[in-house]
């Protein structure tokens, strides 16, 4: 069976090296990830460099994925391609609750991570907090569907652990409704 991810053409013995290594932690292998500068990153640096930036276009995000990972492909190592939505890092859950969202670029590895700057000062100001179901929290679901659908099922394992904690709060969220205090 090929593997589900066309950027990883050996995808299953990547797997299974992986799986070796996590439950038998054998001492006499050498497992590598390799990174290399590729055509992506330069565009990227090229475009963004350090730093603030704007939040940004999610079609261009999908297109860099494919990009560096379709470059990626010739390397031979233990990793098994993923694109980090750095986008929906810390940033996502002070969004949310009606913190401002501020976006860096990283050109070293072509993320553009979120955070927000304190929006509670003391104890007192949690009781305040209350969910926006529109602004960031809209942003959040469109970077979820522009990633599902533009890559064509090729980045869909390639969620982070940061996102995969929000698919979980954004369910809690539409199973439960927004609420406010």
């Amino acid at each position: 069976m090929d593997f589900p991810l066309k950027f990883c053409p050996d995808g299953w013995v990547r797997l299974e090296r992986l799986r070796e290594l996590y439950e038998k932690h054998p001492q006499d292998k050498i497992y590598a990830r390799m990174e290399v500068h590729t055509e992506a990153l330069q565009c990227f640096a090229d475009r963004y460099g350090h730093g603030p930036t704007s939040c940004p276009e999610l079609e261009e995000r999908v297109a860099f994925w494919n990009a560096l990972l379709a470059e990626r492909m010739a390397i031979r190592d233990d990793s098994v391609p993923a694109a980090y939505l750095s986008e929906l890092d810390q940033g996502v859950y002070g969004g949310i609750v009606g913190g401002k969202v501020r976006f860096m670029a990283h050109p070293e590895n072509g993320w553009i991570s979120s955070m927000v700057p304190p929006i509670c000062h003391d104890w007192g100001d949690f009781e305040k907090l209350a969910i926006d179901p529109q602004g960031q929290f809209q942003f959040y679901r469109r970077v979820l569907a522009v990633f599902r659908r533009g890559p064509k099922g090729n980045l869909a394992s390639a969620i982070s652990f940061s996102s995969t904690v929000s698919i979980s709060f954004s369910s809690s969220l539409e199973a439960h409704g927004p609420t406010s205090n």
